[in-house]
């Protein structure tokens, strides 16, 4: 007689069991094959991302869908009021805001103070909104149009166009490339607009901001020609670097470089065997920076060439 459990011992399976199994198996390969053939379909990748950037599209234009209310400005009678409402959205960060009160302000009352200071503030808008270029312009069309005002003999608006300026330059982020390796026009700028407004305003009270970024640039110059003269040297063009190294001690003598250019000067006469320029650099150096170790370097090199070459 058969019994259940001599099945499983002896280990048969009935057939019908068997081909339950089978047929499943193969519906299961048959869906994954075709599932195979329709990923590598030609064009399914591009429809399948085309699917999924609509489905993305169609969930931001629901979400935006909702009504945004905009809140209605409150214009007061005098040019001060909105001027004063102006400034104060300026200084909340509310640009737009501050924008509409400013032009509010030039359009509805033109002959008024409150007129020429909203050109100002609008000047500064863009300033605070990182449009330095855009901001640059519009301090440079104050400036013109308004010479006597007393934000320019103040020193406020020419500080502002040499800080905007400024504000460009690239940074010395440890991911990317120094400074100096970088775009030099906008430290050209700032150097050229804040040695005029030192000449100019050196009492102004804008006068400390404008000699701390007056240097910053200027040490990025001076870092771009060091690093110019060095890559001559290292390409056995001294006398192409000793051009750089002048350059540097003319131009930028504010840079706090000069001690080390100088004895890099010396170096490089000595090596093309120019003995009298190098010890008259070396002499030099010891001269103008004494307490230097440079100057102390200087001179070591200094009584080398009267050991080497008795001079």
């Amino acid at each position: 007689m058969f019994r259940a459990d001599s099945q499983v011992t002896s280990g048969f399976v009935p057939r019908s069991i068997t081909s339950c199994y089978v047929s499943r198996r193969l519906n299961t390969s048959r869906k994954n094959t075709n599932l195979l053939k329709a990923v590598s379909r030609p064009g399914f990748t591009v429809q399948f991302l085309s699917a999924v950037f609509a489905v993305f599209i169609l969930c931001q234009l629901g979400c935006s869908s909702s009504p945004k209310t905009t809140k209605k400005l409150a214009y007061s009678a005098t040019a001060k009021q909105n001027f004063q409402k102006g400034v104060k959205a300026l200084n909340k960060k509310q640009m737009e805001e501050a924008k509409k009160f400013f032009n509010h302000v030039r359009s509805r009352y033109p002959l008024s103070k409150y007129a020429v200071l909203s050109k100002l503030r609008l000047a500064d808008l863009l300033f605070k909104s990182g449009k330095f270029i855009s901001a640059i312009s519009a301090y440079e069309s104050f400036l013109k149009d308004h010479p006597t005002h007393r934000e320019v003999t103040n020193g406020y608006v020419p500080y502002r166009i040499g800080y905007a300026h400024f504000r460009m330059v690239p940074d010395d982020f440890f991911l990317f490339p120094p400074s100096y390796e970088k775009d030099l026009t906008p430290a050209l700028a700032t150097v050229k607009v804040f040695r005029g407004f030192l000449e100019r305003f050196p009492d102004s009270k804008y006068s400390d901001k404008a000699r701390r970024y007056f240097t910053k640039a200027l040490k990025i110059l001076a870092k771009h020609e060091l690093y110019v003269a060095r890559f001559y040297l290292s390409r056995g063009k001294p006398k192409g670097a000793i051009l750089r190294l002048q350059y540097i001690i003319a131009k930028y003598p504010e840079a706090g470089f000069e001690p080390s250019v100088m004895l890099l000067l010396g170096k490089t006469y000595l090596k093309l065997k120019q003995i009298e320029r190098a010890k008259s650099v070396f002499s030099d150096l010891m001269k103008k920076h004494p307490d230097n170790q440079s100057a102390s370097q200087a001179k070591l090199y200094i009584k080398h060439i009267k050991k080497r070459f008795g001079k």
